[in-house]
């Protein structure tokens, strides 16, 4: 199951007023590429109680996801999920298609493109709302974005689905000279392996 269900984003010019939802949206892949290798600090809170800090790296195709009892490793064909309570790691594909950042973060601010329908909800001096909506019927869940307008940097995320809403409130979002955390079998000697590929 994936960490989405398990718990259940250049230019540091200001867009004027006018701009539209689209236009961000291209801003802001632009800046995320524009940083090659990066690291983002994360709060996650769910609608039902759950809180946590988190962090993630992404390089490329590759990613890395820590939070407490939980990493995932991809090396972009393969994802390796690492939980410490259940004491498994369970291995599956890489879902390509998904822009949810628990699920591929890689993927994660690449909006750009028809799936979905976008609109500007609400604007301040520094900061942009947009509301992200799949076009697709095999999708029912709504994005919204909050963006700084300066760096064109996610500052906020929210995934809502069905009574479900999942908050990822942005700390901090770099360059990354880190050394990339791989996955190795041979570190997790007692975990059952489970693969879905």
């Amino acid at each position: 199951m994936r960490l989405f269900f398990f718990l259940f984003s250049l230019s540091v010019v200001p867009l004027r007023a006018a701009d539209s939802g689209a236009a961000w949206l291209e801003r802001l892949r632009a800046a995320v590429d524009a940083l090659g290798a990066y690291e983002v600090r994360f709060d996650l809170s769910t609608t039902d109680g759950y809180v946590v800090q988190g962090a993630y790296r992404v390089a490329d195709e590759r990613y890395w996801i820590a939070m407490p009892a939980v990493r995932v490793f991809c090396d972009g064909e393969a994802r390796y999920e690492v939980n410490d309570s259940k004491r498994e790691v369970v291995v599956d594909a890489v879902d390509g298609r998904s822009h949810n950042l628990l699920d591929n973060p890689a993927r994660a601010f690449d909006f750009v493109g028809e799936q979905y329908d976008v609109q500007v909800v609400s604007e301040q001096a520094d900061r942009i709302a947009l509301r992200l909506t799949p076009r697709s019927e095999e999708s029912s869940t709504a994005i919204e974005l909050t963006l700084d307008k300066r760096s064109a940097l996610p500052v906020s995320v929210v995934y809502g689905a069905e009574d479900l809403r999942i908050t990822i409130a942005i700390r901090s979002f770099g360059k990354s000279a880190a050394p990339f955390p791989v996955f190795r079998a041979a570190d997790y000697p007692a975990y059952e392996l489970i693969d879905f590929r």
